[in-house]
């Protein structure tokens, strides 16, 4: 270790790390910063989730209109409670086209475990509305035009 004369009298020592004021300094200064950001970056991936499960309704919405156009039979897709979806082609059970089982988003019932919507050759709905509710507590509004059968979906706070 070097040490120098100072003008004043005194010795300096150079240093070579840091000391452990230093080092707790830096350390309370980031977990300041962590505790303001974490709590954004937390809000922010909620967001998406929201954005993603709505999404993924409404795709799974058009695909069974799509697919009551293209089959010419009317199309049921039914979403549960619990989260789950499933498709059938015709209004009888002849044929499931798939089941979706990790929607966070659930269908709002008064009375009842599932809810059908059927889509018919036309494009038309037989639901006017239907509204889920995410773990976030928001509403997700789905409302298929009368005429047109063109899907809207919409997201509330309150209903």
């Amino acid at each position: 270790m070097k040490t120098l004369m100072l003008q004043i009298g005194r010795l300096q020592h150079d240093k070579e790390g840091f000391t452990l004021v230093e080092i707790i300094f830096v350390i309370v200064i980031m977990a300041l910063m962590m505790a303001i950001t974490v709590p954004s970056f937390v809000g922010m991936f909620s967001s998406i989730g929201n954005v993603r499960d709505s999404q993924k309704i409404f795709n799974l919405l058009e695909k069974a209109r799509a697919e009551a156009i293209i089959k010419s039979k009317p199309v049921e897709i039914t979403f549960y409670t619990t989260g789950q979806c499933t498709f059938k082609l015709g209004v009888s059970s002849e044929g499931q086209i798939f089941e979706y089982h990790d929607l966070r988003a659930t269908i709002l019932l008064d009375f009842q475990d599932q809810i059908v919507q059927t889509f018919y050759p036309n494009g038309r709905a037989e639901q006017e509305k239907l509204v889920f509710k995410t773990p976030e507590e928001q509403y997700l509004v789905y409302s298929f035009h009368t005429v047109t059968g063109k899907i809207e979906m919409e997201r509330r706070r309150t209903l």
